[in-house]
């Protein structure tokens, strides 16, 4: 197994900055620690590209993107797989899981309740919400907040957009309701993370 942290694999906390606060340190199965590792460095390869024409950066960025959430799912996955017990197991709570999963990272932004990824599922919504639950140690409401955090505290220190600008990206109705949102579930305010992170102040 190879140790992944933010001391040996330093680009974690900017494309899975919920892993700084919930699990700093996490043994990755040595092909998968390959896997992020080589990924990483793709995209550090990437984002040090500067296609002249919009069309290009934005594809660009796209695959930034896609990879981004390669690693996020991959290790988000084994980390909750590795949590729960192996009589817990079952080829059931893996098949619904990875179609929530795989639902959560497509449609994060649409601000879903927990109610539509149950309906896609086929599953009631205490069903659906037990299957997580027992599978992954969390419920899907913790996996909905915890990649929407993930994905604006990577918008908030990786890019310039202003904090309206992020909060209608992720989904939000308005600048108030994503601040309070951002603040209960990190203890500071936008642009809080944003000045400590990248040391500027936008607004």
């Amino acid at each position: 197994m190879s140790v992944i942290s933010v001391e040996t694999a330093p680009f974690l906390p900017k494309m899975m900055p919920v892993l700084s606060a919930s699990a700093p340190v996490h043994r990755l199965k040595d092909d998968l620690a390959e896997r992020v590792m080589k990924t990483a460095a793709q995209i550090e390869g990437r984002m040090a590209l500067s296609p002249d024409e919009d069309i290009f950066r934005q594809m660009n960025d796209r695959l930034v993107d896609l990879m981004r959430l390669q690693i996020i799912l991959e290790v988000m996955y084994e980390m909750a797989s590795c949590k729960v017990p192996v009589k817990e197991k079952s080829s059931r709570g893996e098949k619904v899981f990875i179609g929530f999963m795989q639902s959560l990272g497509q449609r994060y932004a649409e601000r879903y309740p927990v109610g539509r990824y149950a309906d896609e599922a086929n599953l009631s919504v205490r069903h659906f919400s037990k299957i997580i639950r027992d599978y992954t140690g969390q419920t899907p409401m913790q996996w909905i907040i915890s990649y929407t955090i993930s994905q604006a505290k990577r918008l908030l220190s990786q890019t310039g957009l202003s904090v309206k600008e992020i909060a209608e990206k992720l989904g939000f109705p308005e600048q108030f309701t994503f601040r309070k949102y951002f603040k209960t579930h990190t203890g500071m305010s936008p642009t809080d993370f944003r000045r400590k992170n990248i040391g500027i102040n936008m607004k």
